[in-house]
């Protein structure tokens, strides 16, 4: 009798181990051609061209609009600046002032001003939304 149940306890380790070398065996089949050939199998690289459109955004005439542009619009796209909702000349130059003390932007502590002026100017022009 246990002789019987030492040989039984045998046979799970043998079939796991059967089981895996027929796994094995039915993975290389999936890739033998793989592993055959000579040459690797690389896809082929294709190169390819993309045209994004490009819309050049109307900068408004107004006093100091040489400062804007040569200050600001080096980070930002003028549709966003001019985008922005109706705000006063305050916020404006809290605005430019966190550009330049927080994110490093170069302008000129004389400069902050005519850049406010020439927002507040602009927007004045184009009216309430």
């Amino acid at each position: 009798m246990k002789e019987r149940m030492r040989n039984a306890g045998g046979f799970p380790l043998v079939a796991t181990g059967a089981l895996g070398i027929l796994s094995a065996w039915v993975s290389y089949l999936g890739v033998r051609d793989y592993w055959d050939s000579s040459t690797p199998n690389v896809p082929e690289i294709v190169a390819t061209n993309v045209l994004l459109p490009y819309e050049e955004v109307h900068i408004p005439d107004g006093p100091n609009r040489v400062v804007f542009q040569t200050s600001c619009v080096i980070c930002h796209s003028p549709r966003l600046i001019f985008g922005q909702p109706t705000i006063s000349e305050a916020k404006w130059l809290e605005v430019v002032n966190k550009m330049v003390a927080t994110y490093g932007a170069p302008i000129e502590p004389e400069d902050e001003r005519k850049i406010v002026a020439y927002l507040v100017s602009v927007q004045a022009d184009r009216g309430d939304r």
